[in-house]
């Protein structure tokens, strides 16, 4: 198959942007089930996470996540990114580290030089514009200032309660854990963080 046979044509602008496509079309041929709906790429970059995966860093109009499928495994790992928060590209010879630092956590991500540094500038500048967009992930701080976009109601929309984003937060979690994409270990430690941040609400 081509590089973007079937590719959805959001993806498969993304995906052409690519100088490097090395080990990674198994996660971008398999991107649009992580997908919510509704959910668009904006940029996505071929990436290297704990110098062992290598999948796909994706930006999208409402969450920054790494996602790297092979036939054995299946990685998923999101970013509470938000504006304001750091990003740096790191650059060598012919590769680089987009090192991103959001809700006091830091991420690093090896890439190809060009790509890496094109995604960190996207990053830079990027603003969650979809629908009922909330902070990007199950485990995001909570009480974000974040506020959406609700083209519906033609105002924004703000974010929900500290509690209500822990009681939303349970429910993804226990979305990825059913499509696999959190292991039992992953999704105890996850549930257990989030159930004792409630009890000291």
């Amino acid at each position: 198959m081509s590089d973007v046979e079937s590719l959805r044509p959001d993806i498969a602008a993304a995906w052409e942007s690519l100088s490097d496509k090395t080990f990674i079309k198994q996660s971008v041929q398999t991107l649009e089930e992580r997908l919510d709906e509704g959910e668009t790429v904006a940029q996505l970059v071929g990436a290297s996470y704990d110098d062992s995966s290598s999948g796909l860093l994706v930006l999208t109009g409402r969450r920054l996540f790494f996602y790297a499928r092979s036939r054995r495994t299946i990685r998923f790992v999101e970013i509470p990114w938000q504006s304001g928060g750091t990003v740096t590209f790191i650059g060598g010879w012919l590769f680089g580290k987009v090192h991103v630092v959001a809700d006091g956590e830091t991420w690093e991500f090896l890439t190809a030089k060009s790509d890496g540094e094109r995604f960190a500038e996207a990053l830079r500048t990027h603003t969650f514009t979809e629908p009922h967009a909330v902070a990007p992930s199950w485990y995001a701080a909570s009480g974000s200032d974040y506020v959406a976009a609700d083209p519906a109601a033609g105002s924004a929309t703000p974010t929900p309660s500290p509690e209500e984003a822990i009681i939303s937060g349970l429910e993804r979690l226990g979305e990825l854990h059913e499509r696999g994409i959190l292991d039992e270990g992953e999704f105890r430690a996850a549930k257990a963080d989030l159930l004792r941040r409630l009890s000291e609400r």
